[in-house]
């Protein structure tokens, strides 16, 4: 299944703003780092990974994931989609 990886970009900045009621504070860029802004928690995290999977119908991988505190959405979508 090919992805708009731009697409997919904006609505998970979309889904991050509506996760904050759009009091994020931080501009929320596809490259804004989301555990290290505090744009999401711990919990938000979790949320936002489940509907990562959801939205490309992949499993993420976090054993082999690398971005730590300061995954961006570019980081979290490109190691999704290289599965």
């Amino acid at each position: 299944m090919e992805v708009d990886t731009e697409k997919l970009h904006q609505e998970l900045i979309e889904w991050i703003e509506n996760w904050s009621d759009g009091e994020t504070g931080v501009a929320v860029t596809a490259d804004t780092p989301l555990l290290a802004t505090g744009l999401l928690d711990s919990m938000g995290m979790v949320a936002y990974l489940s509907f990562l999977e959801d939205r490309t119908g992949r499993r993420f991988d976090l054993m082999g994931f690398t971005g730590g505190r300061s995954a961006t959405i570019r980081q979290t979508v490109e190691h999704v989609l290289k599965r």
